[in-house]
């Protein structure tokens, strides 16, 4: 994640990379995100995307939070975001439980969330990820799917420049 310029607007880029191995096929899958974060709420707004055709950029239309700076346990939301491609895209969020979790790269206060996904490409994800505030997703299981492909996958955070945490316990994120 780094601070950019998308069209003279400041925003956080994204950048993902997944490279797997998943029956015998080598995939590597690569995007970026462009959102805005209110200084005030937390919260974050998907500005584009770099999954339109080719990889290209697509604007959203239709600006809506996509993640909300607080919330706690029972946290619901859903949104569908439209691109300037025509291309529509909805994300769920269901916030299950808070939970302390030890990972590679170290030990998190984290929300449990199941996340959803789905897209007009026929691109579709049902994660159930482990979220530390002062980090991100530090575990997910990812089921995925998309046409002619399907993997489940589980990640973990292996390594990070950021300390969690002296405190097991400690406050996650206002509820």
């Amino acid at each position: 994640m780094s601070n950019a310029t998308l069209g003279g607007t400041p925003v956080l880029m994204i950048t993902t990379t997944d490279d797997l191995m998943a029956s015998g096929q080598h995939v590597v899958v690569s995007g970026i995100s462009y959102q805005s974060q209110d200084p005030i709420t937390g919260s974050t707004k998907l500005i584009a995307d770099t999954r339109g055709p080719g990889n290209s950029l697509r604007n959203v239309t239709n600006y809506q939070v996509v993640s909300k700076g607080t919330f706690g346990a029972g946290f619901r939301s859903t949104s569908t975001i439209t691109f300037d491609t025509g291309d529509t895209q909805t994300d769920g969020l269901n916030v299950q439980s808070h939970n302390f979790i030890t990972v590679p790269s170290g030990a998190y206060n984290t929300w449990q969330e199941a996340v959803t996904k789905q897209d007009t490409n026929g691109q579709a994800t049902d994660n159930i990820q482990w979220w530390a505030p002062e980090i991100g997703v530090v575990e997910a299981t990812v089921h995925a799917t998309q046409p002619g492909f399907e993997n489940h996958i589980t990640l973990k955070l292996i390594s990070t420049n950021v300390t969690p945490p002296a405190t097991p316990g400690a406050k996650v994120h206002p509820e």
